[in-house]
């Protein structure tokens, strides 16, 4: 079933097919990649499998993956993406990616408040969590605008481009 939600100023949408090439062209970016090297696709290949991979969950009678294009309401334009996947029973895992051009106005907010809305009123998950590298200031106000907050227990540092970096976890709960 293809979903769809429609917000002040942006579409969530489901991917299609047609996505591959705005989605290879996102995925080139050095800022979307900096923080997320698993999205970096050489190869459009790469990206149509990404793709199909989502497409698939999206099918699936027991979905563990929710991914969107998010798109200007206003012009259709392709601008970000933004997801969860259930990680364990009860737990999601946030992802979220803007074009920088889009950046400052309080759209991915505005994005992720309506996801979280979604998830928690939608599916069974409880739990709602974002891992940030703690240099990416930028994602950890918009986790902080959505009323998300550090959590107890944070995790190890990561390689990212073969650079140790210390990373910071934010979660919110189902009421």
């Amino acid at each position: 079933m293809y979903m769809e939600m429609t917000i002040n100023r942006l579409i969530l949408r489901e991917y299609t097919a047609k996505d591959a090439e705005s989605l290879h062209h996102f995925f080139a970016k050095d800022y979307v990649t900096q923080y997320a090297p698993h999205l970096f696709h050489q190869d459009i290949a790469d990206t149509e499998a990404y793709l199909q991979f989502h497409i698939n969950h999206a099918q699936a009678s027991c979905r563990t993956h929710f991914y969107y294009a998010i798109e200007q309401r206003e012009t259709g334009e392709f601008i970000g993406i933004i997801g969860f996947s259930q990680v364990e029973e009860g737990a999601a895992e946030l992802e979220y990616y803007l074009l920088k051009a889009h950046w400052d106005k309080g759209l991915m907010p505005e994005a992720l408040n309506a996801l979280i809305a979604f998830a928690f009123e939608k599916t069974s998950v409880q739990k709602l969590f974002a891992i940030c590298q703690t240099d990416n200031e930028n994602s950890a106000k918009v986790l902080e605008k959505c009323a998300m907050r550090k959590a107890a227990k944070q995790p190890e540092s990561k390689i990212y481009h073969g650079i140790q970096k210390t990373r910071v976890c934010y979660e919110i709960f189902a009421k």
